[in-house]
């Protein structure tokens, strides 16, 4: 694997990536490019240009732009301290805790996930192909979206153009202007102060206001006489129409509907507080198996690893082998942390005794060490010949029976 450094200028130019792309935030204050393939570097005084080969990683340090070129595969992007433009992605998106805005170009053909981050833009002719999650950003600006939305924790205004999925927003402070969701809306969260949420709805719309909202409602279905809780103050209503307040009725909620709507007072049921209950029932039996299952990738990674580097060998994919495995561990691992992090809020937030609960086992069909090794050859045959990303190579690797 080739690692090179670079120098850390106002801008960095990453002209395009044959494969999968890794950026992360360095903490020095210069730039490393690792990459299983070829790398060009180019640096002046203002900026830095970045051609790369396949499987590559960079860290660059924080300050300025960074402009993404064609990434030929998945891109994922983590505590980057920077402005960042995004090209065309062909294949999934993700993004965390970054320290600037993010700007998309260029068609996204998998899902797009971003999780913090400053104010997230994709206005251009280039949809985003795949579903999209949002949380934890400043504003939020979307041309097109052609699966599902889930919007939560923005801070300013959400703009959609055409969404052809369904739709849930949910705890924005705001407001929200949609065009068109030609799938369901579910809206919700604590509406006050002066912001407009404003809809056009193909398919059915539910709206869940907060008891100590103050808002205002002009709801409008062409074939359903909306429905509203007993706690909404009626002003105005027709077979086709409502209008109705709730609180003093300062916030605007103006939803045009071909669907049912119904508007709903209640706290908001979001993923943490749903199964809050659920996670302190078998929480105990979740965090045994989880140590349980942990011990025994252990005591298989190295065998695995070394397994994996020697077919990558065969395969003349020099490093594959090793990466993949380290990218599998460090994927368990982050979803061990998360888990217990689940069932310790869960366990403060619960409103009952945890019952007992069966105990939980990982359990495989073992198979012979011959077909294991088919199997792994297989997906690695399909990351060297393009027809199988690194990400769902991860997966499929980590969930092969030990022989």
């Amino acid at each position: 694997m080739e690692r090179l450094q670079f120098g850390g200028t106002e801008t960095i130019i990453v002209v395009g990536a044959q494969g999968s792309l890794e950026i992360r935030g360095a903490k020095a204050g210069f730039g490393v490019v690792e990459s299983l393939g070829d790398v060009d570097i180019d640096s002046g005084d203002e900026c830095t240009t970045i051609s790369l080969g396949e499987m590559s990683a960079i860290q660059v340090p924080a300050g300025g732009r960074l402009q993404l070129g064609e990434v030929r595969g998945p891109l994922r992007l983590q505590a980057v301290k920077r402005d960042v433009t995004v090209g065309t992605v062909n294949g999934s998106l993700q993004a965390r805790d970054m320290g600037g805005d993010i700007e998309v170009s260029g068609p996204v053909s998998g899902n797009l996930r971003i999780q913090g981050a400053r104010n997230l833009s994709a206005d251009g002719a280039a949809p985003l192909r795949g579903d999209v999650k949002l949380s934890r950003l400043a504003q939020v600006n979307l041309a097109q979206v052609n699966g599902n939305l889930t919007v939560r924790q923005v801070s300013g205004t959400v703009r959609l153009g055409e969404v052809n999925g369904h739709s849930r927003v949910a705890n924005l402070t705001g407001g929200l202007v949609a065009g068109s969701i030609e799938g369901n809306l579910l809206l919700e969260g604590r509406f006050t102060g002066d912001s407009v949420w404003q809809a056009h709805v193909e398919g059915r719309t539910r709206l869940r206001m907060h008891p100590e909202s103050s808002v205002r409602l002009e709801l409008e279905s062409e074939n359903h006489p909306p429905s509203l809780d007993e706690e909404f103050q009626v002003v105005e209503r027709s077979h086709g129409r409502a209008v109705a307040t709730l609180g003093s009725g300062q916030a605007l909620i103006a939803i045009r509907a071909e669907g049912p709507v119904a508007a709903k007072v209640g706290a908001s049921a979001d993923a943490p507080d749903e199964f809050a209950d659920a996670f302190a029932d078998v929480g105990v039996a979740v965090e045994r198996a989880m140590a349980e299952m942990n011990v025994a990738l252990d005591a298989a990674f190295d065998d695995v690893g070394a397994e994996l580097a020697g077919i990558g060998a065969d395969l003349d994919l020099a490093g594959l082998g090793e990466r993949v495995s380290t990218r599998v561990r460090r994927e368990v691992d982050r979803h061990t942390r998360q888990v217990a992090r689940r069932v310790r809020r869960a366990r403060r937030h619960s409103r009952r005794q945890p019952t007992a609960a069966r105990r939980v086992t990982a359990r495989q069909v073992p198979i012979s060490p011959a077909e294991r090794e088919a199997r792994v050859r297989e997906i690695l045959h399909r990351v060297q010949d393009g027809s199988l990303d690194v990400d769902e190579a991860d997966r499929q690797l980590s969930e092969l029976p030990l022989a």
